[in-house]
């Protein structure tokens, strides 16, 4: 049985019949590594103020700092009576009792905190994505959807894209939407950015013609797949979901506002300084390394035959 981490009723149901759970979470080893070592500790409770940074338990990673801040203020300010707490202790207590644990990532990105899991956390975990590459991106049939034409007419011009999506769940305020407005704007990149029907920037202020040479606003569905895929494309600005990094905030903490001016710095480094350019190099290089983790004989199609191979022997022990 294989079920979303949240889902922690489903931990009774397989112990009912006797059938081996596996946990599935959409980050990445470190993440919930970090999850897993502060969660039931009071490191967070420990610092004097929101800023004060806090070191990794132990001497394993003496380079990774974080703060109260970091944290959602649930987790960094727990109270223990309500239900919000129970259901993260339930979570937790799920998945330390399940068989095991499947991440959607590779060996060669996260080895040292795969290792470090499977050495002093439980249940074991596998790395066995990224998913996104099971299945080739889909090609629609047809005339090319307007946007990615556009992009198909920025390809030979060499003029690289920042796609921006916020995703399908997180609300965007209205005064977020006008800093990011205001960013692309004053920094010049080109841009395709994707735009829910209840975003409530205002649309009718002028951003869209003003920036018609260089960036287009889309307000339908699309096939994020197929924009990422796209070589016009050298940049994501997004909503900082899981398995992403987050520029600063006014106030330092997640739900802060981020200003146009932090949006246009962190931009047009990602878009058109050196640092960036080492930026995409790396992504580029990681890729690679992502492709063939998921190949014959990568490195997550064998951890994924391994957990297969396991799981058949158990059953097989069982019968007999």
């Amino acid at each position: 049985m294989i079920t979303d981490g949240f889902l922690h009723w489903t931990l009774d149901s397989a112990q009912k019949f006797s059938i081996p759970r596996l946990v599935f979470y959409g980050t990445g080893i470190y993440a919930t590594t970090l999850v897993q070592v502060v969660g039931p500790t009071s490191l967070l409770q420990r610092g004097k103020s929101d800023t004060e940074e806090i070191s990794f338990p132990g001497d394993d990673f003496p380079w990774i700092k974080f703060t109260r801040n970091d944290f959602d203020p649930k987790i960094a300010y727990p109270e223990r009576d309500t239900e919000y707490f129970q259901l993260v202790l339930e979570h937790g207590r799920a998945t330390m009792h399940s068989y095991g644990l499947l991440v959607n990532s590779f060996y060669e990105l996260e080895s040292i905190f795969l290792d470090y899991w499977n050495k002093k956390c439980v249940p074991r975990a596998w790395s066995i994505g990224p998913l996104c590459l099971a299945a080739q991106p889909s090609k629609a049939a047809g005339q090319k959807p307007s946007w990615i034409q556009w992009l198909d007419e920025k390809l030979p011009q060499k003029n690289p894209v920042l796609y921006i999506s916020f995703g399908s769940q997180a609300e965007i305020s209205k005064e977020q939407l006008e800093e990011v407005k205001i960013a692309l704007e004053k920094s010049g990149v080109n841009f395709l950015w994707i735009v829910r029907g209840n975003d409530q920037s205002d649309s009718s202020d002028g951003f869209e013609n003003r920036v018609k040479d260089r960036g287009i606003v889309v307000k339908e569905w699309i096939d994020q797949r197929q924009i990422l895929d796209h070589k016009s494309v050298q940049g994501f600005l997004s909503h900082c979901g899981w398995n992403s990094t987050r520029v600063k905030t006014c106030d330092g903490t997640l739900n802060g506002l981020v200003k146009w001016e932090t949006l246009k710095m962190a931009v047009k480094e990602l878009m058109e300084e050196e640092s960036g350019k080492e930026v995409r190099k790396n992504a580029k290089e990681v890729g690679e390394i992502a492709i063939k983790a998921m190949e014959e004989g990568g490195s997550s199609r064998s951890s994924l035959s391994q957990v297969m191979n396991e799981l058949s022997d158990l059953q097989a022990k069982r019968i007999a």
